[in-house]
């Protein structure tokens, strides 16, 4: 049996601190993502360019997400 690290809330949020976004320990997924979204409005190309690659890098993975970072990712307007 293969076991497979999955990303939770903390690595994903691990991952977005990574790339540059400030982010507090205490955020849920969906407030990750919308802090990164409101971040990205503010840097240069090369940096959205990073930020958009995570995100789709995460979805081609998605059997690798717990729900509710999936979920987090693909609704980021919901709270």
């Amino acid at each position: 049996m293969m076991i497979a690290d999955l990303v939770d809330q903390d690595d994903f949020r691990e991952r977005l601190i990574s790339i540059g976004v400030p982010l507090c320990a205490d955020l849920s997924p969906g407030e990750s993502v919308r802090a990164a979204l409101a971040w990205r409005e503010r840097q240069d190309e090369s940096v959205r360019q990073q930020l958009d690659q995570l995100f789709q890098t995460l979805l081609e993975n998605a059997d690798l997400l717990l729900p509710e970072v999936k979920s987090a990712i693909l609704s980021p307007s919901l709270p």
